[in-house]
């Protein structure tokens, strides 16, 4: 035969490339989504100083300074906040088990819905305009925890190309930098297709400091 027989090797050697380069690729977004994370809590806590040094008795076309940094810190944190939800949607298109996205979905609208109707309880608690300071020190107080949740996942979780056979439970963690593991740990419907499809797979690591 006049056809070049394709070494298998050869094709395993271009998927783990391509394996490779989308694992960097998923870094990169994790860092993407951090840095606009950084920019919402860093321009709402720039909001909240700004509001306290704003004079609630005057108005805008009085000339006080603080609150227009009021309302351009807000209106820079909306570009953060968007940007971050369209970046923490393709991590979780990776590391959420397709048979649960859409109860993951749905525990995290909830989640935000009942946020949302708190600060609404809150303002039927605090009617007063005088009394706005706590709606913008809760509001800030919950981005920065938010925050540092997510700076926290990602300090501890990683994204590393995984290889070991389809059937074995106790396999190697290959984690390109030296370290090998042995341990078990579930796959989602992604993961098994991947190792079905291939032998391996991109999986999520979570690094213990403590040990």
């Amino acid at each position: 035969s006049l056809l070049r027989k394709k070494d298998p090797n050869e094709k395993g050697d271009q998927l783990t490339s391509e394996q490779s380069t989308l694992v960097r690729s998923i870094e990169r977004l994790r860092g993407l989504s951090l840095a606009f994370l950084l920019l919402e809590v860093v321009s709402i806590l720039v909001a909240a100083a700004a509001y306290m040094l704003c004079d609630t008795t005057s108005t805008i076309s009085s000339g006080s300074w603080p609150i227009y940094l009021f309302l351009g810190a807000i209106v820079v944190s909306r570009a953060g906040l968007y940007s971050f939800d369209v970046g923490v949607l393709e991590i979780e298109q990776y590391i959420v088990d397709e048979r649960y996205r859409n109860a993951v979905g749905s525990v995290e609208g909830a989640l935000c819905s009942v946020a949302e109707m708190g600060m609404y309880v809150l303002s039927i608690a605090l009617p007063n305009p005088s009394q706005f300071g706590w709606q913008v020190t809760v509001s800030a107080s919950a981005v920065s925890f938010g925050g540092i949740c997510f700076g926290l996942f990602l300090c501890l979780y990683h994204m590393h190309l995984h290889h070991h056979h389809h059937a074995d439970e106790n396999h190697v963690h290959d984690h390109s930098h030296g370290h090998h593991h042995h341990h078990k740990h579930r796959h989602t419907l992604q993961q098994e297709r991947d190792l079905m499809e291939y032998g391996y797979h991109i999986h999520l690591h979570r690094h213990r400091s403590w040990r």
